[in-house]
């Protein structure tokens, strides 16, 4: 028998990445683009009350037609008349009708009788555009004190002549794609241009920004709702800016400070102690100034947790030589000469290193860059 649980099994930490799409016996006319149109597949409620019009229909009985023995059969599900002027049916899919209802907003069914499976593979394309615009990332990021992550975004593009009808080919036919960065790849396998997509920044209260482009959510009631509680995080494209058909996604991602296990052999073992790359900035927030005007402005940026990057030791003791990243939000370890520092690292006191970080110095891994 076949059972929506048995696919899902199949990936058992990615079940809301497996899309099951079917093509099979039931009326054209249940399927088509103007009975999907009434339905909003993300309402359970509106979902199983359209497939149970489906499975409630006549036509998707499983009556049979003819005498038992002489050629009997199931009354089929729908007709339609092949390119040689055959007559062909398919039998009611009821099973297969079942398996789509049981995947959710996962999931469609198309008519196998239907002339044209345009429509029927556009179905298919929305729901799988929709879950690249909501992949649950596996690790969380760190959220900067500017409300970005150190990640881009990349669209690539089809190229001029291979590109379905309203797919952008150009980084300047839509205003929320920008050139990737320098360094990037230009251009991809498919002959297109590669095309970096605008990340909007979370700041202050989490709210769910609207403008087109993408960002980091790891707060939204949908994230919570739809990741694993293990990934409760995600790159998430606002209403205006889903991907489109023909448009392949990829996610590049740069910790600048790398991270670093804890290497000290006396630490206090009984609670989680903070290493170099951890999170460290707090819920509080604060306002910031103007730079010109010296005023308070409404945007706010988060603050450290006071102690967030100290070491508890055995014995009572502490160890503060890390300290908070400013704009990165991460803990670094503070140094004076590259002998403070993990082996290979070296202590980063260039001035432009240290405007950020009121004067401090500290250890970066020189094979990654520096922060």
């Amino acid at each position: 028998m076949i059972d929506h649980v048995g696919f899902k099994a199949l990936r058992p930490n990615e079940q809301d990445l497996i899309v099951f799409a079917a093509i099979a016996g039931v009326p054209t006319d249940l399927v088509d683009q103007r009975s999907r149109s009434t339905v909003d597949f993300s309402d359970e409620a509106q979902r199983n009350a359209y497939y149970d019009r489906i499975a409630d229909d006549r036509r998707m009985q499983p009556n049979v037609q003819g005498l038992f023995g002489l050629g009997a059969s199931f009354a089929p599900a729908c007709r339609r008349t092949n390119a040689m002027g055959e007559a062909e049916t398919a039998t009611p899919a009821r099973r297969i009708l079942e398996v789509v209802r049981g995947f959710g907003e996962n999931a469609t069914i198309q008519s196998i009788c239907a002339d044209d499976y345009g429509p029927g593979m556009d179905a298919i394309i929305d729901i799988i555009a929709k879950q690249l615009g909501a992949v649950c990332l596996p690790r969380p990021l760190v959220r900067r004190s500017d409300g970005l992550v150190p990640c881009n975004v990349v669209w690539e593009l089809p190229s001029a002549g291979n590109a379905p009808p309203g797919t952008p080919v150009a980084c300047t036919d839509l205003p929320f794609l920008k050139p990737v960065d320098p360094g990037r790849p230009l251009f991809n396998a498919q002959g297109g241009v590669n095309c970096k997509v605008e990340q909007l920044p979370i700041i202050g209260a989490n709210v769910v920004p609207t403008a087109p482009g993408w960002f980091y959510d790891s707060f939204s009631p949908g994230v919570r709702a739809s990741c694993p509680s293990n990934r409760q995080q995600r790159v998430t494209f606002t209403e205006s800016s889903t991907p489109t058909t023909g448009v392949s996604i990829k996610l590049e991602c740069l910790n600048e400070v790398q991270s670093q296990p804890q290497l000290r052999t006396d630490i206090n073992t009984s609670t989680e102690q903070p290493t170099i790359g951890s999170a460290c900035s707090g819920n509080a927030v604060r306002p910031t100034t103007g730079r010109t005007t010296g005023r308070r402005s409404n945007m706010t940026t988060p603050v450290a947790t006071p102690g967030s990057c100290v070491v508890q030791l055995v014995g009572g003791e502490t160890d503060s030589s890390m300290f908070c990243h400013p704009l990165l939000n991460v803990c670094v370890q503070g140094c004076s000469t590259s002998d403070d520092c993990p082996g290979a690292w070296e202590c980063d006191g260039r001035p432009e290193t240290t405007a950020m970080t009121n004067g401090r110095s500290y250890c970066s891994n020189p094979t990654c860059g520096g922060g």
